[in-house]
């Protein structure tokens, strides 16, 4: 039998031996050392002064002192006035109190922090609950944390190949409904599910390019789906080239168009581009703008675009002043126009009013007729622009001792008389002014 145990190698009590209780204290005290193993530091060379009875140091690389000739990694204990020295094996723990981590002894690198040792790996770990071979790793908790040790953290959840999956599953009593990762290939999915069997992908963001698609993304540029997210071009919007070319009279989708020179519901003789907005079910507006032009027109439908009421112009600097025009009464152009012909000034509204206005020197020669003089053989004045029936016209004379007054007035012209209450030939300044209708 032999005289020391395989592991500690304690001293064995032998029969007949003298003086038993030598080897049972020596067993003892290898015992009182080694069990429940807790240091006070490691990687110690010399002894700590007054160090308390019952302490025990992991002896460091170059013991010295009564250390001397140590291996390192020994664990030195002080008893009484004396040292006292165990020998570790390969796979011991310690609990090192001055670095408040637990250790593990290996036979080549010494006693090593136990997050670097693989003595503490298991195939599965059930923390409140329990693990199994799927769920290796099972955690029942009111919240799991993972944070950073000194700046940042990175939770990362790798797959063997492409065609397999790298995902987070969000379930409700175990059945899964939502799933956020690399599913079935390198593409960033988000995927969602009603029973748990059957998943849709909401989103998919491309590997190469990171382009977007997925049943939440519109499917066409007019795609009216309930919380489908709008691409780029979408109704119009975000493009840097021309729009989509629409036909007036069935453009009821908001959004941004064009429309060719051709279309017979176009405002005017140029194509252009087009607003439509969308007020209620049946209401809806559309804004029309001349090609490479500031003209614009208004008009709307009240009928989903059956019928739609005439385009209506914008009236901006560009176009308060210019050529007025009509159409059954309805103005056509813009909304004043001034002019000035050899016969005088004119401006003409949007509403039908014109305002013709002249001032001419005449050669006045007055006869007498009864207590008056007057000269009824001055020339008619012909309008700068015509009226569409009789204007009313007034006259005056800049002379004092003289009037004006009208003759005969059609729609083109009228006949002017000059009044003096003496003699009063010469040359005299006649003002005229004939306001009435242009349409």
């Amino acid at each position: 039998m032999s005289e020391t145990s395989a592991v500690l190698s304690l001293p064995y009590i032998q029969p007949s031996q003298a003086q038993k209780h030598v080897t049972h204290n020596e067993a003892l005290r290898a015992l009182d050392v080694a069990t429940q193993l807790s240091i006070e530091a490691r990687e110690i060379d010399a002894p700590p002064p007054g160090a308390a009875v019952g302490s025990r140091y992991a002896v460091g690389q170059v013991p010295t002192g009564v250390w001397a000739g140590q291996p390192p990694g020994t664990i030195a204990s002080r008893e009484d006035a004396a040292w006292h020295f165990v020998q570790p094996l390969g796979g011991w723990l310690a609990y090192d109190r001055g670095a408040e981590e637990i250790v593990v002894f290996d036979s080549a690198a010494g006693w090593q922090p136990i997050e670097n040792s693989s003595a503490l790996a298991a195939d599965t770990l059930g923390l409140n609950a329990d693990a199994d071979s799927n769920n290796r790793l099972t955690v029942a908790a009111a919240a799991t944390l993972f944070t950073h040790d000194g700046s940042s953290h990175q939770v990362k959840v790798n797959k063997a190949g492409d065609g397999d999956t790298a995902s987070l599953l969000f379930q409700s009593g175990y059945t899964g409904h939502a799933e956020v990762g690399l599913v079935g290939g390198t593409d960033f999915a988000i995927k969602t599910s009603a029973d748990g069997g059957t998943f849709v992908d909401a989103l998919r963001i491309g590997a190469a390019d990171g382009l977007v698609t997925g049943t939440a993304i519109q499917q066409d540029r007019h795609d009216t789906g309930a919380g489908k997210l709008m691409p780029v071009g979408a109704f119009g919007l975000g493009q840097d080239g021309p729009t989509e070319v629409v036909t007036l009279d069935n453009a009821i989708i908001s959004g941004f168009f064009n429309f060719s020179d051709l279309d017979p519901a176009r405002p005017s003789s140029p194509g252009g581009a087009v607003l439509v907005i969308r007020y209620a079910g049946q209401s809806i507006n559309q804004m029309a703008f001349a090609s490479n032009d500031a003209s614009a027109w208004l008009r709307g439908s009240g009928d989903n675009g059956g019928t739609w009421s005439a385009w209506a112009p914008v009236f901006t600097t560009a176009n308060i002043v210019g050529t007025v025009s009509q159409s059954s009464g309805v103005p056509t152009g813009t909304i004043i126009e001034q002019g000035r012909t050899a016969n005088g000034n004119y401006v003409r509204f949007a509403d039908g009013t014109q305002i013709c206005t002249q001032v001419e020197t005449l050669s006045v020669a007055t006869s007498p007729t009864g207590a008056l003089y007057r000269d009824n053989t001055l020339s008619d004045w012909t309008y700068p622009m015509p009226f569409i029936d009789r204007p009313s016209v007034t006259t005056s004379c800049e002379s004092s001792d003289c009037w004006a007054d009208v003759a005969a007035v059609d729609a083109t012209s009228c006949g002017r008389v000059l009044w003096s209450a003496i003699t009063a030939n010469g040359s005299h300044a006649i003002h005229a002014q004939a306001i009435g209708r242009w349409f």
